[in-house]
This record gives C-alpha cells, sequence and structure tokens, in this order.
C-alpha cells in the first residue's frame, strides 16, 4: 500500500452522474480520485491503494454501502469513511457509525458541506496515523524499552527505561 502526499479518497457510488461531479469537485480542491461503481470494485481499489477517505453510497447494487466500507476498514483500518444516501433514517445512520462511518450525509447535501466533512475526516485519519507513528517511536513510548543484542548486552535504553533502571545505563 502506497501513501502519497496528497489525500486520495475512493468515492463508490453507482450514480455516474454524482461520480463525475464528486471527482471533478474534489479534484479541483487537491485530491487524488478514485472512482467504483459498486461495491466489488470500491473493495478491489482499497486492496490495491491506500484511501485517507471513502465517500459510499449506502445502497449499492451489489452489496449495502456498510458491507463496503467494513470490508475497506478490513482491509486498511485507518481509511476514515462517509456514507452518503439518499434513504436516510436514524436507524441506518446509527448503525453506520457503530461500525465506524466517520460521518453520514443525506443525499441532495450542499458540496459545502460535503467539503468540511471530508476535511474533518482527513485531519482525523491523518491524526490517527500521526498517533500510531508516535507511538510507535521507542524514545516517546511510556513504558521502559530495553534493547539486548544476541550475548544479552543492553544495547538500547529508552528514557523511560533510563530513568527506572539507571543501573544498565
Amino acid at each position: 500500500m502506497k501513501h502519497n502526499a496528497k489525500p486520495r479518497i475512493l468515492v463508490v457510488d453507482d450514480d455516474q452522474n454524482l461520480r463525475k461531479t464528486l471527482t471533478d469537485i474534489l479534484r479541483l480542491k487537491g485530491y487524488e480520485l478514485a472512482v467504483a461503481k459498486d461495491g466489488e470494485e470500491g473493495i478491489a481499489q482499497a486492496r490495491q491503494t491506500f484511501f485517507n477517505l471513502a465517500l459510499i453510497d449506502l445502497k449499492l447494487p451489489d452489496m449495502s454501502g456498510l458491507e463496503v466500507m467494513g470490508r475497506i476498514k478490513t482491509i486498511t483500518p485507518m481509511t476514515e469513511a462517509i456514507i452518503l444516501t439518499g434513504y436516510a433514517s436514524l436507524d441506518s445512520a446509527i448503525e453506520a457509525t457503530n461500525k465506524g462511518a466517520f460521518s453520514y450525509l443525506l443525499k441532495p447535501y450542499q458540496v459545502e458541506d460535503l467539503l468540511l466533512h471530508i476535511r474533518h475526516g482527513i485531519d482525523r485519519q491523518k491524526a490517527q496515523e500521526e498517533i500510531l507513528r508516535l507511538a510507535s517511536h521507542p524514545r516517546l513510548n511510556p513504558n521502559a524499552v530495553i534493547a539486548l543484542d544476541l550475548g544479552g548486552e543492553v544495547v538500547y535504553l529508552n528514557p523511560v527505561a533510563e530513568k527506572r533502571f539507571p543501573e544498565l545505563a
């Protein structure tokens, strides 16, 4: 999976006009786009490329948008999802957010609203990625990290380990 500097968005919707309109608008806003006309195509795209965000229609010809979202999040858990629907109900909105959707928008939506939701979703995705990156850096780990070579000699102590085990430093 390749991460790009430009945020990548996947649009999964069976409405060709909507796909084209969203693609044009989002490209103008500086996003990289990929489109899919159904769930299987969207899932296949997510297997090949990392997307910061997926815009997914709730009702697709081959499966529910929630199923598509779930499968994409299984492939890349860091991808945020916004569910778009012309058939909103409180139940589907609750189900979408419980299953990990960042947001849920009713069609037709205002473009400014959608752009705001997209921006917030991508900001959240990038923040989560940064938290993960920092957590994997041993110097910043709140727990003691001690690395030994094959002979049992200490080769690394993070600051927490140095404080806790000064005799090893």
